[in-house]
Order: C-alpha cells, then structure tokens, then sequence
C-alpha cells in the first residue's frame, strides 16, 4: 500500500470538514486540469459534499462556462486575481447546489517567466465578496545556493509542473478547510 501524500492527507481534512459543516463545494480548475478534483474524488464519502470541477484550461472555456468577462482577461489576464475572482463566481452560478466554490489559476510551466505564480478564489454563496488569494509555488532558486540550484535542475520540467500542480490542490484544500472552521 502506498503512503498517504500531503495532499491526500489535506483532502481527507476538507472531506471530514465538509461533511460536519454540510456543505456542498464546487471546482473551477484551469492551471491544476482538473487534478483536485481527481484527489478529492479518491476520499470515501466525497460524493454527499463535491458537486464536480469545470476544468477551464483555454480562455474561451473561462468565458463560456464561468462567465468570465473579456475585458477581464483582455486588462489583467487568465493569472488574475481578478481572474480567480470570477471565475469563483461564475462555479457558483454554474452549480445551484454548491455552496462554496474554489477557483485556482496560474502559470505551472513547465517554462516562463512567472512559473509557480497562482491565484485561488474562494466564493461563498450569499456573500458579497470573493476571497483571492496569491501563492508562490517553488518559488526560483536563488542563484548563489549552488546546491539547491543542482537539486532543482536534476528534475525535469514536466516533472516540476506535476508537484507544482499537486501544492496548488494541496492549497486550494487548504483554504477551503480554513474559510469553514
């Protein structure tokens, strides 16, 4: 059997959160692609509480589907916390019977310039304001850490993106746990 990853151990704590809280949560996934739903999915009992994750990767799906505006994304972009704002929003209304929904977008790379950089918005239903929140997901090394530098570069892009890809879930359960305790 596998040991439980950090991340896994995170899903199991909203799930138990979910369940005594009663409450019914919503996905808006374009960075992550649809993997927190997939690790939340794996914690027995989850169905009662998530109702499912719009995986919104091209703009044009965050236009149609989260009912982002494109002035939005034309003045600050898909990596926004303005971004993240609406697209928090446009789950709640997608999905009547959630009453919170989490949005996570950002650049994972595997190459850029802003690689780590990720904004979650949590929305709850009723309430006049979207919390969004910056991270910084493996932030770059810094140029005189020698060794850290050579650690970092024996992984391969792909492989970075995947881990980065796993903290941004990690963090969106994270935060969600934290709004409903």
């Amino acid at each position: 059997m596998k040991p439980t990853t950090a991340v896994q151990k995170e899903a199991r704590k909203l799930c138990r959160v979910l369940k005594e809280t009663k409450t019914k949560l919503v996905f808006a996934e374009s960075c992550t692609a649809g993997l927190a739903a997939q690790i939340l999915t794996e914690t027995p009992g989850i169905s009662d509480w998530f109702c499912g994750s719009l995986v919104c990767y091209r703009n044009d799906s965050k236009k149609r589907w989260l009912r982002v505006k494109p002035s939005t994304l034309r003045r600050f972009t898909a990596v926004s916390p303005e971004c993240a704002r609406e697209m928090a929003q446009g789950a709640l209304i997608a999905t009547p019977e959630a009453k919170v929904s989490v949005s996570v977008t950002g650049y994972l790379g595997p190459t850029g310039e802003e690689i780590g950089k990720v904004f979650i918005g949590l929305a709850r239903r009723g309430a006049k304001t979207v919390h969004v929140q910056e991270f910084s997901l493996l932030p770059s090394i810094d140029r005189d850490d020698s060794s850290a530098r050579k650690r970092s570069l024996k992984k391969p892009p792909l492989a970075l993106r995947e881990e980065r890809r796993r903290l941004a879930a990690q963090a969106m359960f994270f935060l969600v746990r934290s709004l409903l305790v």
